[in-house]
């Protein structure tokens, strides 16, 4: 099993099968998978990282737009190394990868 932060829950609440667990990786992000959220007709546990809305921002559309559920997003591509991360860590891995 996982490390787990003893102030998170993300990996507990992947354990429940039958429903789609998300977490985002901004502002965009969060609005996309919480109106697919409200939108789909399976249960879905949206998890919201509270750090994000003070480190990341981003503008946001006006109209109503969705992204996809059950698909990763790919937030540059290369072919050197594959990183992955979710959550808050997408925008460590992204200004780490600028650095470079």
């Amino acid at each position: 099993m996982q490390h787990l932060s003893q102030n998170t829950f993300f990996f507990l609440f992947s354990l429940l099968m039958g429903s789609a667990d998300l977490t985002e990786d901004g502002t965009l992000c969060c609005a996309g998978l919480l109106l697919a959220s409200i939108q789909d007709p399976d249960p879905v546990i949206f998890l919201e990282a509270k750090m994000l809305y003070r480190t990341v921002v981003e503008d946001v559309p006006t109209g109503s737009y969705t992204i996809p559920l059950g698909q990763a997003r790919i937030a540059r591509s290369g072919g050197d190394i594959t990183l992955v991360g979710w959550g808050q860590q997408v925008a460590v891995l992204e200004r780490a990868v600028s650095r470079c």
